[in-house]
């Protein structure tokens, strides 16, 4: 089929696309499998969902709806190449970009699980990789589980009838083997670009959070838009030291900036080092020891890691570090125990988090209908009627300090 880029978007309903489609369109279209796409079939669909153990009506019932609307359509098919070109051939697709590519209503209405249908395709490219990494021991039953959930998340965590886009963003960790599963925590090596500089103060030895860039912050010390703003954030470095606003327990900041000597401050991590984030398993043990057993061995793993690429801070960004949580939680709760492992950051999240993790709710269930069968969700559902925001917060930890 002689099909062009444009022609493909228009079929599906597209206006415009992420610039790596059209860039990556030749190459599909090059390798385009002429005797058919091998991950189509009944018979590899057969293996996977059995290997996952999605082959349960739930899920099996509206994949297959899937494949059998995509066989019938040569678009789809070419959407589809396109797509496993891109996530699973080329291992190039940034998993944060393709987070944010575009909900197609063509999808949604005649392929709900199209995305799954795409991570389900890497299934032997992954143990490949695995494998070749001397990975497959230590980590297939964790990235076997992953993917799994990364398929049927929204399904059995949200009740929708099919698979966000923006879900693949997960699933494509595993895809491209760059989960690291240490213990009860999960670990992705990244580059760190946050707003905030880390160092230690020589004549104390603790650690002080810098915050450069200019960001509004409202009157509660947290990043907002600018129509809240109680102040601007300022960086001002010159020889003799730097002044900016120190971010303080909490992740927040004061209006009054602070002015600290270039010889008190030692470096300990700044945006362009190697970093890894953090990722929290669904159910997994995080018990005070567990949790120190994981970073044991992310201390263990990485501290041999050439000196360019060995992680010089880990980051988080969940609803576990909401700093809401204690007033919420009894204080002996291992969630807080974890949150307190961080250092807070100045972030402030959406409160959809916690309808879709702690409540396994669509994001735009109303507040009164949240469930009410664990002593978390009670908590949070009566916090949230009272008018009151949960959002999901952010930390992180110096590796050296692990």
């Amino acid at each position: 089929m002689n099909l062009s880029y444009s022609q493909m978007l228009q079929a599906i309903g597209l206006d415009c696309a992420p610039e790596a489609w059209q860039s990556a369109w030749p190459r599909a279209l090059a390798t385009f499998p002429s005797g058919g796409i091998p991950w189509l079939t009944d018979a590899y669909t057969q293996r996977v969902l059995a290997y996952y153990g999605l082959d349960v009506a739930r899920f099996e019932q509206p994949y297959r709806q899937t494949l059998q609307a995509i066989r019938e359509d040569s678009i789809l098919q070419h959407l589809a190449w396109l797509w496993h070109t891109l996530c699973v051939l080329d291992e190039g697709a940034d998993p944060e970009q393709v987070d944010a590519w575009p909900e197609i209503a063509l999808l949604e209405r005649v392929c709900p699980l199209f995305p799954a249908v795409i991570l389900l395709s890497g299934h032997d490219t992954m143990l490949r990789r695995l494998e070749a990494r001397g990975q497959t021991a230590r980590f297939l039953q964790s990235y076997r589980q992953g993917l799994a959930y990364s398929c049927i998340q929204d399904i059995d965590y949200a009740g929708a009838a099919a698979l966000s886009v923006s879900r693949m963003e997960w699933g494509l960790h595993f895809i491209q083997g760059d989960i690291y599963c240490l213990g009860s925590l999960q670990f992705i090596p990244e580059i760190y670009h946050g707003p905030v500089y880390g160092f230690t103060h020589r004549p104390t030895g603790r650690t002080v959070l810098l915050y450069k860039g200019e960001q509004a912050i409202d009157s509660q010390g947290l990043p907002t838009s600018g129509k809240h703003a109680a102040f601007m954030t300022r960086w001002e470095q010159s020889g003799d030291g730097i002044t900016a606003h120190e971010v303080l327990p909490g992740g927040r900041m004061l209006p009054q900036a602070v002015h600290y000597p270039m010889g008190e401050l030692i470096p300990l991590f700044a945006p362009g080092d190697a970093a890894l984030s953090v990722h929290i398993p669904p159910q997994t043990d995080l018990s005070p020891s567990a949790v120190q057993q994981s970073f044991n061995a992310c201390q263990a793993e990485f501290s041999t890691w050439p000196e360019d690429k060995r992680p010089r801070v880990l980051t988080c960004h969940s609803w576990m570090l909401s700093p809401q949580l204690e007033c919420i939680l009894p204080p002996d709760s291992r969630v807080l125990a974890f949150e307190r492992r961080f250092i807070a950051l100045p972030y402030a999240g959406h409160e959809k988090s916690f309808l879709r993790f702690v409540f396994r709710q669509p994001t735009d269930t109303a507040y009164a209908d949240l469930r009410e069968d664990t002593s978390l969700q009670r908590a949070a559902k009566a916090w949230l009627l009272e008018g009151k925001r949960l959002r999901a917060g952010g930390g992180l930890i110096p590796f050296n300090r692990l």
